[in-house]
């Protein structure tokens, strides 16, 4: 296995181009270490990567995800768009590493729009969330702990998110009633006790509006909830008070990446 670190973040998007249809851009904009293949700088490309080094934890994050799920039961592939680590602010202490992944649908209909192709840019990323997560397509969101905690901690800051974007939308009493229900079961998921570092939660948002959760490889939940779907997805992505300042931007440069052909 070869390991290299990228020096090449500064090279714009029109400088690069992906082999064997299959480059990572997202390398070069957070500067992490591809694990599995080397970069070649004096070509200005990147070849294949299984895994990427998340830059301040240190921790690998995968490259790919195949996940099986839905009825009837069917695989389903997801390619890493961006990655960062979740901290506690106030002693910039590491929690989690994120990884924020689309599968074939959305990168698809990323390419074909018009929209993004002409107009977006990454630091209009807060402009165009709404549509990257309300459209055609599944969004995973790994999470893995750098350090031990526990399941209510987990689950209190999965809650957080919620609660804020619930608190700035204009809600009907039946659609609060059936969002705070859908909480309740998704509240419901988390193990009660100790989660070692190391330990995978993975969340999806489905494309007919379901929010699926699995730990360590075994689905803990499956809610039929489009709104805590979507906005569980848009709150690693919205720009004030971000959660996630690291995996926001690079998720931006990453989605310049897939409009603009970069990745396969």
């Amino acid at each position: 296995m070869q390991i290299a670190t990228s020096t090449l973040h500064q090279a714009t998007s029109s400088s690069l181009t992906a082999t064997n249809g299959a480059g990572f851009l997202l390398a070069l904009a957070v500067g992490s270490v591809l694990i599995g293949q080397s970069i070649h700088a004096e070509e200005a490309r990147i070849v294949p990567v299984d895994v990427l080094e998340e830059p301040v934890s240190k921790k690998p994050v995968p490259a790919k995800l195949e996940l099986s799920y839905g009825s009837p039961l069917r695989s389903h592939s997801f390619r890493l768009v961006g990655l960062g680590v979740r901290q506690v602010t106030f002693l910039n202490v590491s929690v989690y590493t994120i990884g924020f992944y689309l599968d074939a649908d959305v990168m698809n209909r990323l390419r074909q729009s018009s929209d993004w192709k002409a107009g977006y840019k990454p630091e209009d990323m807060e402009k165009y969330v709404e549509k990257l997560v309300r459209g055609k397509g599944d969004i995973s969101v790994r999470v893995e702990p750098v350090r031990n905690t526990d399941g209510p901690h987990l689950r209190n800051g999965f809650m957080r998110i919620l609660t804020k974007q619930m608190g700035q939308e204009n809600l009907t009493e039946d659609e609060k009633t059936k969002v705070l229900a859908a909480m309740d079961e998704f509240r419901s998921a988390f193990p009660t006790g100790k989660v070692a570092k190391g330990e995978v939660f993975i969340l999806t948002k489905t494309d007919d509006g379901v929010l699926r959760m699995e730990h360590e490889g075994v689905e803990k939940a499956y809610i039929k909830n489009r709104w805590i779907a979507e906005r569980l997805m848009e709150g690693y992505l919205r720009e004030q008070k971000s959660i996630a300042p690291k995996l926001r931007k690079s998720v931006g440069a990453g989605l310049e990446a897939v409009v603009r052909g970069f990745t396969a």
